[in-house]
């Protein structure tokens, strides 16, 4: 009796053990068809619908299976399965391996030239309802930038930033106060040659024009709307699309840093590479960081703020900072001008 008893409980066993390893196949073949039906669709769609956006926005997540997937359905005999991991496994390597690849093969920043004039910036979304606005004055402070870059920029902030040592540190400042997230304000050691707010999609955006060296500098600090439901994807649709009419094709130092609400594998960011600017993560062999959430949400970390530069800058540096009650970090950058030899 107690061998039957036995042979009956190995058998429900392996029968448990049987049904696990059908059900990990099953959900390794779902994965496997969700990410070839998201690839297929970056390649003929990129970003043309909102959940092509998000799927894009995890892209260093979504084809990260298919890299475990590849060797083990080799070693369990299961072809068919690893010729659909091989091409993901493909495009997570074109994707998103370039990002990583400065790990294994670190390099230097460029070495500035005596032609070089160099501008500090920190950029941060402050996150309007924040109130740790002592640690965000520290890091501040710490970084000692040249230009402060806000978004989120709201009266409780502004009264935090009318410190008079502050105000003595920084007083050229260009903003407008917002209630709402998407108050914007600029905060400069440097005179401005020129200073402008613009509206795209009912928000503002900053602009200033200060002198760095001999050449003036023209800096926008960026913050279109998120993605997040079908009405502000058309919105941040159309802010793009009036960013690029404003950068029209012209021969001038230009840096647009700040919350861009999309990631590096966003259509945005390729249109920027198409167009001559280049990451100041990338080149710096930081594409890896990331920003946001910065720990306060259960969602995989991604970067969604960057620092943007035309031909005229080479980066000598870039980290991520703490911000301090932020759902995102601050950006503390720095860049030189290159003299006209250089460019």
């Amino acid at each position: 009796m107690s061998t039957l008893s036995g042979r009956q409980a190995a058998n429900g066993g392996a029968a448990g053990c049987g049904l696990m390893v059908r059900v990990f196949w099953d959900l390794a073949w779902i994965t496997v068809a969700g990410g070839w039906v998201v690839a297929i669709l970056r390649l003929v769609a990129h970003d043309k619908h909102l959940l092509l956006v998000w799927a894009n926005s995890f892209s260093a997540y979504l084809y990260a299976p298919a890299l475990l997937l590849l060797p083990l359905a080799l070693w369990r005999k299961r072809y068919r399965l690893a010729v659909l991991c091989l091409p993901l496994a493909v495009g997570h390597a074109v994707w998103v391996w370039p990002d990583y690849l400065p790990l294994l093969l670190p390099s230097g920043p460029p070495a500035p030239t005596r032609e070089a004039a160099e501008l500090k910036i920190f950029s941060a979304n402050l996150h309007s309802r924040n109130v740790q606005h002592k640690a965000m004055l520290a890091e501040i402070a710490a970084a000692d930038p040249d230009l402060i870059l806000l978004q989120e920029y709201s009266s409780p902030w502004q009264a935090a930033l009318s410190d008079q040592k502050f105000r003595e540190r920084y007083p050229h400042r260009l903003g407008q106060v917002r209630e709402d997230a998407f108050g914007i304000g600029i905060y400069s050691k440097w005179p401005f040659l020129d200073a402008s707010l613009w509206m795209t999609g009912q928000v503002p955006q900053a602009e200033v024009v200060i002198a760095l060296g001999s050449r003036p500098v023209r800096v926008i600090n960026w913050h279109p709307l998120p993605p997040r439901n079908r009405a502000y994807f058309t919105v941040w649709q159309q802010q793009y699309h009036q960013l690029w009419e404003r950068l029209t094709p012209r021969d001038e130092p230009l840096l647009i840093v700040g919350d861009f609400n999309a990631t590096q594998h966003a259509e945005p960011l390729r249109r920027f590479a198409q167009s001559g600017y280049r990451s100041a993560h990338e080149v710096s062999g930081r594409g890896y960081a990331v920003t946001w959430p910065n720990g306060t949400a259960w969602i995989p970390p991604m970067r969604l703020d960057h620092a943007m530069m035309s031909g005229h800058f080479e980066c000598m540096a870039i980290r991520e900072g703490v911000g301090r009650g932020s759902d995102h970090k601050p950006l503390i950058v720095e860049f030189v001008l290159v003299g006209e030899g250089q460019k």
